[in-house]
């Protein structure tokens, strides 16, 4: 029985359409192999990080360091993809998390020494700063950053290096942001200065102990003398102004001969020296 043309075309149209079909089932077939093999690949654990280490020397935990990294590794992307595999490992995030958590670390960086090892290259700050909260009986006291960071407890210690800012109002949390970083740049060049001008002072031997923060940007520093407990005084500044013109006005009036000649006549019991008004010093002796 001949076939009518129409026939033909339909039957040729089946034949085509379960060409695409089978097709169309191959090709979602392989993709769905790939994927699976790929994601095979990517549970193996010869292709994921297991080992972290921490390079380099830091007052912070290295333990608690590696911990982090280590929690920010695990578990799974979609619940398929495991987050320490060596192909979704992203260095940049990793840095930028840890910065986040330990302020305390000026810098850090990521290498792979091995393909299942990431090293954690960490760089402490350089602080020598100490912002101090007085309590009733005892002082906290913590690590500042450049950016005004009390960000790690320092531990209990006399180090003449660094400088304490103390102060009574407590600390929230580690990490919090106590002072503009201008107000501590600022503080910080002024008081380093009084440390290295010591001898320029008429009485020989005297110390920095501490400065005291107050609001309005006003702070008290204070001298003493190690050989003379009873002997205190004070220099009050306001960094409003800028170190340059608090270092010229205090270098220029521990050199003036007024200065010297009232510090003999009141044999060098200085209550205050007071530099927080612009062109005017004023100092008073006991």
């Amino acid at each position: 029985m001949a076939l009518s043309k129409a026939e033909i075309l339909q039957a040729s149209r089946e034949r085509d359409r379960h060409k695409r079909q089978g097709a169309v089932f191959i090709g979602v077939g392989l993709i769905i192999l790939i994927v699976g093999v790929f994601l095979i690949l990517l549970n193996l654990s010869f292709l994921r990080v297991n080992n972290v280490k921490i390079i380099g020397q830091t007052s912070a935990d290295p333990d608690t360091i590696k911990e982090f990294v280590n929690k920010q590794l695990t578990g799974r992307y979609l619940g398929l993809v495991p987050k320490s595999s060596i192909f979704f490992v992203t260095k940049s995030v990793l840095v930028n998390g840890v910065s986040r958590e330990f302020p305390g670390l000026a810098k850090v960086s990521i290498t792979w020494p091995d393909l299942n090892t990431l090293a954690i290259l960490i760089v402490d700050r350089e602080s020598k700063v100490l912002w101090c909260v007085d309590g009733e009986k005892d002082k906290s006291c913590y690590y500042l950053s450049p950016e005004g960071l009390a960000y790690q407890e320092a531990p209990s210690f006399s180090d003449a290096l660094f400088i304490e800012l103390h102060t009574k109002q407590p600390l929230k949390k580690i990490g919090e942001k106590v002072i503009d970083p201008k107000t501590l740049i600022r503080t910080t060049a002024f008081l380093n200065f009084m440390k290295s001008s010591m001898t320029l002072w008429p009485k020989s031997g005297l110390l920095l102990s501490r400065a005291e923060v107050y609001s309005q940007n006003d702070f008290i520093a204070f001298l003493f003398d190690p050989a003379n407990p009873a002997w205190q005084a004070q220099v009050l500044f306001n960094v409003d102004r800028g170190a340059n013109n608090l270092i010229t006005d205090f270098h220029s009036v521990l050199k003036n001969d007024k200065f010297q000649s009232d510090w003999k006549a009141g044999n060098g019991g200085l209550n205050y020296l007071d530099l927080r008004f612009p062109g005017k010093v004023f100092y008073r002796f006991r």
